[in-house]
């Protein structure tokens, strides 16, 4: 009897564990991967590397080829950069290297809050992260957002050739 329930237990658990792990999924693009839901979409837009789309969230990924500077260097720059739409202040949040801002988007009538992280990978390139949804949506987004970029890793320029 004791080994019939031992057997159920472990056979439930089994279950569950392939459950959980079908709700996600790696994206993949060049050296760089994110977990993210496997609702996502991905999509290849002009002027970024790759996009990741849900029915409420969007992920733009840019990787730019930078020499020579620090990631703090890269993110004073994007900082710089992005002045114009009046960004939080550069934090540091679980590890990550993190500017908030929002755009308002005149076309479509929104006002769209970003959540952007910025990455330094083994390659000379530094990654652009940004998280978006509606504003309205952000504050219930914002942890999820925390959870994706903290699952964002690199691959070296040698585990990428050998695939």
């Amino acid at each position: 009897m004791k080994r019939t329930v031992v057997f159920l237990c472990v056979i439930c658990c089994l279950l569950l564990s392939l459950t959980a792990c079908s709700k996600v999924a790696v994206y993949q693009k060049g050296s760089m991967s994110i977990t993210l839901p496997r609702e996502f979409v991905e999509l290849n837009p002009p002027d970024y590397t790759v996009c990741y789309n849900s029915e409420d969230v969007t992920i733009f990924v840019l990787r730019e080829a930078v020499k020579d500077m620090t990631l703090t260097e890269y993110a004073a720059s994007v900082y710089e950069a992005n002045a114009w739409l009046s960004p939080d202040p550069i934090t540091i949040i679980d590890g990550l290297t993190v500017m908030e801002y929002s755009y308002k988007n005149q076309a479509a009538q929104a006002t769209i809050r970003y959540f952007a992280t910025m990455f330094e990978s083994s390659d000379d390139s530094f990654w652009l992260i940004q998280f978006s949804c509606d504003q309205a949506d952000y504050e219930q987004y914002r942890p999820q957002f925390i959870e994706w970029a903290k699952t964002v890793s690199f691959k070296t320029e040698s585990q990428t050739k050998g695939e």
